[in-house]
């Protein structure tokens, strides 16, 4: 028989190991790999926004919060941490939370990965489990020509036939 491999217990161990089970879709043990990270590494940003992104994508979307927010407390400049929990925010129907995260983003263009540059005079976030009319963005343009708006947010009722927000 072969030897058992044994786990990476260092903070960059418990991270990959994190990532590693969120690429192959293993959301559950992602989720408990994250809650010991964060118990073992409390004070570490990367590992409460790898918890995050576990619960997340579990749609345990209250404790995805929390963890966000713990990254955010520990390292404010956590830029992908604010759009989580930006979007978080937007799902709930709470534009103002919302757009207190997005301001941030806005505020630091340098600073966010390429994929989340800002490059023109609108900017949208949607989240990576959105889906919208086709005319949504047909719809909402017009009202960046208003000099009183600087944030629009959108609910997100529930379609009849997926139970999947639409926007």
């Amino acid at each position: 028989m072969g030897a058992i491999p044994q786990q990476d217990e260092t903070l960059d161990g418990l991270l990959q190991s994190v990532r590693d089970l969120l690429r192959q879709g293993k959301l559950l043990q992602a989720t408990v790999a994250g809650k010991k990270a964060t118990r073992r590494f409390p004070s570490s940003s990367q590992a409460w926004l790898l918890r995050g992104e576990a619960l997340r994508l579990s749609e345990a979307y209250p404790e995805a919060m929390t963890a966000y927010e713990q990254s955010v407390a520990i390292d404010p400049g956590l830029l992908i941490a604010h759009a989580r929990l930006a979007g978080l925010h937007l799902r709930k129907g709470a534009f103002a939370e919302a757009a207190t995260h997005y301001c941030l983003l806005l505020e630091h263009p340098k600073d966010l990965p390429e994929r989340m540059e800002a490059r023109g005079d609108l900017v949208w976030f949607p989240e990576s489990d959105d889906y919208c009319e086709p005319t949504f963005l047909e719809r909402l343009v017009p009202l960046s020509g208003d000099a009183q708006v600087g944030f629009v947010g959108v609910g997100n009722p529930i379609t009849p036939t997926t139970n999947w927000p639409i926007v």
